[in-house]
């Protein structure tokens, strides 16, 4: 049995996409964090990005704690008995959808925070925005035009690299959310590499050093 999750209570660890890496994905609760994260933007400006990042930051932490979960567990010893056997330890399969899950809780935290400031409108700068997404539909949609999504990508990467606010420049945030959607599963396929600007929290896209 795993400890009890002792609880990381600043959201904004979100936002720290290099910390990640440095905490126990266990100590995590993304629920908790996400609301927070929530009732915080709901109090100040929002920046686009910053709602962006924050997604992107719990989906590698919910995919940290998927991949411990199938990090092989040493069994107990057991007590002497007579005439027991002690049948060998079952190897945990890895899921073919653990990848899939994981965009899926993607979009539906993207989609939790763009419905917040939905319901914010009157306490922020925000126009109110009417998104009814089904996710099942909207994900086979994104699979079917992510091959086109990938050959425009790679006509701006023919630069070295682009940010997705140059990339997303002029569009609704309906297409925001589409296009950083897109590139999730570009990032899955391996095609690019994402990176995050320190200073600006813009998100930085570059060719894969497999494709490149």
């Amino acid at each position: 049995m795993r400890n009890k999750i002792i609880e990381i209570e600043d959201w904004k660890v979100l936002l720290n996409i290099s910390m990640i890496s440095r905490i126990d994905p266990w100590k995590v609760d993304l629920v908790k964090l996400l609301r927070k994260l929530e009732d915080a933007l709901r109090e100040m400006e929002i920046n686009v990005r910053l709602a962006g990042v924050a997604v992107q930051s719990a989906a590698q932490i919910h995919l940290a704690k998927s991949k411990k979960l199938l990090e092989p567990v040493n069994p107990e010893q057991p007590q002497e008995k007579p005439n027991l056997i002690v049948p060998p330890p079952i190897n945990i399969p890895i899921k073919s959808s653990l990848l899939a899950t994981t965009l899926l809780d993607v979009v539906n935290a993207l989609r939790t925070v763009i419905l917040g400031l939905e319901e914010s409108k009157k306490e922020t700068k925000f126009e109110q925005m009417n998104i009814d997404i089904k996710l099942d539909e909207y994900l086979l949609k994104i699979e079917e035009e992510l091959d086109s999504f990938i050959a425009e990508l790679d006509r701006f990467l023919s630069e070295g690299t682009i940010t997705f606010s140059r990339l997303v420049s002029g569009m609704s945030r309906a297409e925001m959310a589409k296009i950083f959607i897109l590139m999730l599963f570009a990032a899955s396929r391996g095609f690019v590499e994402l990176y995050q600007d320190e200073e600006t929290l813009d998100i930085i896209i570059t060719r894969s050093k497999q494709v490149a």
